[in-house]
């Protein structure tokens, strides 16, 4: 998931990665962004895969490798659907993903303005709910690392991750607000 605009880096990932997911029985959906998708489509269509462009809740059911999408309004859905993640770290991005319990393998954007979707991701680390690697070094063995290493306490994670996302956040985003604005 490298969010509407995508990310190239995840995308070249994911396409090298495709075949041995597939070898391991693992589904791949991936949020390719608008500006690559063509591109995504087209290489996934050059491998021996069953490959589905997702365009709603409904093509999410059938026989597929990999489900492949720009972008789109039923990402709970989709969230649903998976138990791994490899995303980006921006704010909204990883709250998304806590929510709905997905441990994730974060590839920060290396651009981002002061670094912070590194130390997103790294919050989430530290607290050993979810994996970093910086795009620089990002490879096939780490994320066979990781799922391996993921596999016996996947359920526990989702909790936890669900448990960092308070139910009351919005309230208490106002309430901070307000209390800022009456200084």
């Amino acid at each position: 998931m490298g969010g509407s605009q995508g990310a190239q880096a995840i995308n070249n990932f994911a396409l090298e990665v495709a075949l041995e997911l597939k070898k391991r029985g693992i589904k791949l959906y991936h949020q390719c962004g608008k500006s690559d998708f063509q591109r995504v489509l087209y290489g996934y269509k050059k491998m021996p895969l069953k490959v589905v462009h997702i365009t709603n809740t409904k093509d999410l059911q059938g026989d597929f490798d990999v489900a492949v999408f720009d972008f789109c309004k039923f990402m709970p859905q989709i969230f649903g659907a998976c138990d791994f993640a490899i995303s980006r770290a921006g704010a909204s991005s990883l709250w998304e993903l806590c929510a709905n319990g997905l441990m994730t393998l974060f590839i920060p954007y290396p651009y981002a303005a002061a670094n912070h979707q590194y130390f997103n991701a790294n919050f989430l680390k530290e607290k050993n709910l979810g994996f970093l690697c910086e795009e620089k070094d990002l490879s096939c063995e780490i994320l066979w690392d990781i799922l391996l290493q993921s596999q016996q306490n996947i359920k526990q994670i989702s909790q936890s991750l669900q448990n960092e996302c308070s139910i009351n956040a919005v309230k208490e985003m106002v309430d901070c607000v307000e209390k800022t604005l009456k200084r």
